[in-house]
């Protein structure tokens, strides 16, 4: 037993101290970078988050839309014509371009997530300095600096060209994706119908050879496993989306505690004290201000000179107004007899 439990306790304080680690350090990638610096990351955390979130609500349209493409057809199947043969082919070629576009258009937003409105206010801001001519010249970039802005110019170029190429394929997505809602509309007029609702037509031979006859369960499987994939994929997407919240709180938080801190280096110490000292009221900035700077401490011993100034200037006045009167003996005139004072 007493093995036991020495394990838990060493367990229990190894926890501990990874816990505390992790606190110590929860900030230590983000110290030693600039305000700019840390407010770019931000916006990277912003901009990923956002795509994440897009994506896994598409994700979500198109499982919807799977899931209805399956619905109705196994419908299908139940009483084959073909007109929903033709359908039935316009649906899968609808949706063999939807995939492919998809495809291209989440590799190019892997890619470069953001749009390419922001990389073309990023290119006029890198272009700028590259164009303008300082009449100063100690405030012109040295040869680093200007490297490194071409550099940044050109890569923001060839973000620009992946971005309008996400677009154009997502594009394309969206009218592969009307085409389908189209083709289920005209499903939809079909179940309508009696006759093609009561029919029970049997497979012959001669339909077996004819190309709409190879959209059968095969078709149903093939989308019910890509509706597994698409669920896989959306819980990975879910727990990204968790990672990127937690580090955009985390990079806030930062950014709270640098403000919180510019706020109190602001603050003057001493007129908090003189303001402590006079009996104004004080802020819970104030208080931090003065507990940072030891203000509580000087507060406490002005007061106590204060206090002995003040014992001993009372002391000092009662000994002035004590009498000198002695007993035993009586008290003597230091004025001269009248006779003498008249002469």
């Amino acid at each position: 037993m007493r093995r036991t439990q020495n394990k838990k306790g060493g367990n229990r304080r190894k926890t501990q101290a990874k816990k505390s680690k992790k606190r110590a350090y929860l900030f230590d990638d983000l110290e030693g970078k600039s305000k700019q610096e840390i407010i770019e990351i931000r916006s990277d955390t912003k901009d990923a988050l956002q795509t994440a979130n897009l994506q896994r609500v598409e994700l979500q349209k198109e499982r919807n839309q799977l899931v209805e493409i399956v619905q109705e057809m196994r419908k299908t199947f139940k009483g084959r014509s073909k007109e929903r043969g033709e359908l039935l082919a316009r649906l899968k070629k609808a949706q063999s371009e939807r995939n492919h576009a998809q495809k291209n258009r989440d590799d190019a937003d892997e890619r470069v997530p953001p749009s390419p409105d922001d990389i073309e206010s990023s290119l006029k801001q890198r272009h700028k300095p590259l164009s303008t001519i300082m009449n100063d010249l100690r405030e012109m970039p040295g040869l680093k600096r200007e490297i490194a802005l071409f550099e940044s110019f050109f890569e923001y170029q060839e973000m620009h060209k992946i971005a309008i190429f996400s677009n154009e394929e997502h594009k394309k997505m969206m009218a592969a994706m009307n085409e389908i809602k189209e083709v289920m509309k005209d499903f939809k007029t079909l179940d309508k119908k009696t006759e093609e609702q009561n029919a029970q037509l049997e497979l012959t031979s001669e339909e077996g050879k004819t190309e709409t006859n190879k959209i059968g369960w095969s078709e149903i499987e093939r989308i019910s496993s890509r509706i597994n994939d698409i669920d896989a994929k959306r819980k990975k997407i879910k727990q990204e989306i968790g990672t990127l919240t937690n580090e955009l709180h985390r990079i806030e938080s930062f950014q709270r505690m640098q403000s919180d801190a510019a706020k109190r280096i602001e603050l003057n110490p001493e007129e908090i004290r003189d303001k402590a000292a006079s009996g104004g009221t004080l802020s819970l900035q104030d208080l931090s201000t003065l507990i940072s700077s030891g203000g509580l401490e000087n507060l406490n011993e002005s007061e106590k000179g204060d206090g002995s100034q003040f014992t001993k200037t009372n002391r000092k006045k009662k000994t002035r107004r004590r009498s000198n009167a002695r007993r035993g003996k009586a008290r003597t005139s230091t004025l001269a007899p009248k006779e003498e004072r008249k002469d």
